[in-house]
């Protein structure tokens, strides 16, 4: 059988306004499909960084279609964060570090973090260490984030404060002052504070210990707890509009011949056993130094309570001891009235501190948003699919339109008309043939 190709006769439709109604409707289809195929095909998605977790994006074609406006948090992944790993807050005052995870809710180790605002975050520890042999006072405080639906931690920053020039351990607040080129001087006003209660600690411990004939304490250790106050419990709660209130759990004191005596909270002041190591000449400037402190860190979480006394200077006189008492070896007003006082009671009205709102950890989040191509990529797309979709449409057409013009057709089926038609040209074609073989 040999190898042929066919077609099909066609016909014309016989309704009068049927080729330009069709060919009208097929320009407005194609436009219409064209600006459709352009939002679906003329745009890919890229990932970008953003600060915020939920960023979103606006595009002319969603006015068309509302129902592709993302939702916030719906385009970016969540920062997942392990133990040790660092982060700052959006105020950047301090550098912190993920101490522990005690319920974590990314795997059984880690935490995700959607920009969760810091609201049920709190200082819950505080640890001092000052040495006289190095004119340096460290500190690590650790603050805990109690949230049962969405993850429990502990975080903690540590810094120092001192006289060497070998030792860096800096407020990041100051970092940032001095090498980002930043007008925000709170960082500087709370390393300004901080300097100043370490220092009132010691110059009087370094006049006790010359006085005494180096018989006094060389070396303060201690850890204060402080009450668990989130922002979470409302402005009015009673530990947010009282004097902040601590413990001293644990401390110690070391002497020049190397000798300790060491206190704990869990068991009864003994002169021997459980001797009480903080005396006239320090206990009263530790306390200034741990307010300040407890003070400088929740501005960093961005907890606007009433008792912070760096935020609302009226309640200095209610947290800070102004001029501590004299003893044998602080006698003087320079050893006596408080530097860290002087300093926030006559603060200048334009260098007060403030905070503008609850702080979030400040991450950088992928997000996945809708690029448009480039020119030759979004034509080549938008092409290929608007002819792909209006020849299926064509098609579909013309096959609708074709069934109903043969119900009206008076000449029968299409087999009837294919027939005829096949008949007429094997007809015709025989008598051609038949012509060419006869000669004239």
């Amino acid at each position: 059988m040999p190898l042929t190709l066919d077609y099909r006769v066609t016909r014309t439709f016989k309704w009068r306004w049927f080729a330009p109604l069709a060919f009208l409707g097929a320009f407005i289809t194609l436009v219409f499909l064209i600006l459709i195929n352009i939002p679906l095909t003329g745009y890919e998605t890229v990932t970008t960084f953003q600060d915020d977790f939920n960023a979103t994006e606006w595009h002319w074609f969603y006015r068309f279609m509302p129902f592709r406006i993302p939702k916030p948090g719906s385009t970016c992944d969540p920062h997942v964060f392990k133990v040790g790993d660092p982060f700052t807050t959006n105020y950047s005052f301090f550098e912190w570090n993920i101490d522990s995870i005690i319920q974590p809710n990314a795997g059984n180790s880690a935490i995700s973090y959607t920009g969760t605002p810091l609201t049920f975050c709190d200082v819950t520890s505080i640890y001092v260490n000052g040495d006289l042999h190095s004119w340096n006072v460290d500190f690590t405080v650790v603050v805990a984030c109690e949230q049962n639906d969405l993850f429990k931690v502990t975080a903690k920053t540590s810094f120092s404060m001192g006289l060497l020039p070998g030792r860096y351990s800096p407020l990041l607040g100051m970092v940032r002052y001095y090498n980002d080129g930043t007008n925000d001087t709170r960082g500087l006003i709370l390393d300004s504070g901080i300097r100043a209660a370490s220092t009132d600690l010691g110059t009087r411990a370094y006049n006790a210990f010359v006085g005494s004939g180096s018989t006094t304490p060389m070396i303060i250790s201690l850890h204060a707890g402080f009450a668990y106050c989130p922002m979470s419990l409302g402005p009015a709660a009673a530990c947010a509009i009282t004097a902040p209130k601590f413990a001293i759990r644990y401390a110690a004191a070391v002497y020049a011949n190397a000798s300790i005596l060491q206190y704990d909270n869990n068991y009864a002041i003994d002169p021997v056993q459980n001797p009480w190591v903080l005396d006239a000449d320090t206990e009263q400037p530790i306390v200034n130094l741990l307010q300040t402190i407890y003070a400088s860190i929740r501005v960093d979480l961005g907890n606007p309570s009433l008792n912070n006394f760096i935020l609302h200077p009226l309640f200095l006189n209610s947290t800070i001891i102004p001029v501590f008492p004299a003893t044998r070896w602080n006698q003087d007003n320079s050893s006596r009235n408080a530097t860290l006082y002087d300093g926030f009671a006559h603060l200048e009205p334009d260098l007060s501190v403030n905070v503008s709102g609850p702080a979030h950890i400040q991450v950088v989040y992928p997000c996945r948003f809708q690029q448009r191509k480039s020119l030759g990529s979004l034509v080549i797309s938008v092409l290929v699919a608007t002819l792909s979709m209006f020849s299926s449409g064509w098609a579909l057409f013309i096959l609708i339109a074709t069934a109903l013009a043969k119900r009206a057709d008076p000449l029968g089926t299409s087999a009837h008309c294919y027939w005829i038609v096949d008949a007429l040209f094997i007809t015709s074609f025989a008598l051609r043939s038949q012509s060419m073989r006869w000669p004239l």
